[in-house]
């Protein structure tokens, strides 16, 4: 009989070790997060994309590069995104022709939702529809609206995500990304 709860216990440990072999092996070694290619981040090359615009055109990111680029995720339910869009096209009215670019990338709304935003607010910079939300999976945008500051080089300066950034903020950030500062 004490044979066979030793013979029990040795086939439950071996059972768990084969389980947690597995496990690990399964979910830290080839598992789903490790998959995907590291998170967009400060100091690395933002990922490129083409998605369409309003009006049919597919924008690139790369075709921007020379100029600083501010990136803005965004969704037109979202109360931040319906304040600090106004606030990003001052910016753009005011550093476009000094080399910046603003472009917004809207997560999943209808385009007649899109359209209706972009002309009540007056937003004349480069509005893309992520309809599927493959960029928004491509830059792992968690909250909205998640900002993005683009160098002339590609390079990701900063990113922000949800708060109240002031005009003073974006403007300022502007000046940082502007070619041949």
């Amino acid at each position: 009989m004490r044979n066979r709860g030793l013979l029990s216990r040795i086939f439950l440990l071996l059972l768990v070790v084969v389980f947690g072999s597995w496990w690990v092996y399964r979910w830290r070694v080839t598992g789903a997060d490790l998959k995907k290619a590291a998170a967009p981040h400060e100091g690395f090359a933002a990922p490129d994309f083409i998605l369409p615009s309003l009006d049919g055109s597919q924008v690139e990111l790369s075709q921007f590069r020379g100029d600083g680029v501010i990136l803005v995720f965004w969704v037109t339910w979202c109360h931040i995104c319906q304040a600090e869009l106004p606030m990003l096209q001052k910016v753009y009215d005011e550093y476009h022709g000094r080399g910046l670019e603003v472009v917004a990338v809207n997560y999943k709304d209808s385009p007649r939702a899109v359209q209706a935003f972009v002309k009540e607010k007056g937003l004349k910079f480069h509005v893309l529809l992520d309809r599927g939300g493959t960029v928004n999976g491509l830059y792992r945008v968690r909250g909205f609206p998640t900002t993005v500051f683009i160098s002339p080089g590609g390079e990701i300066v900063k990113i922000t995500v949800g708060g109240r950034p002031s005009e003073a903020f974006f403007a300022s950030e502007a000046k940082e990304l502007l070619p041949g500062r």
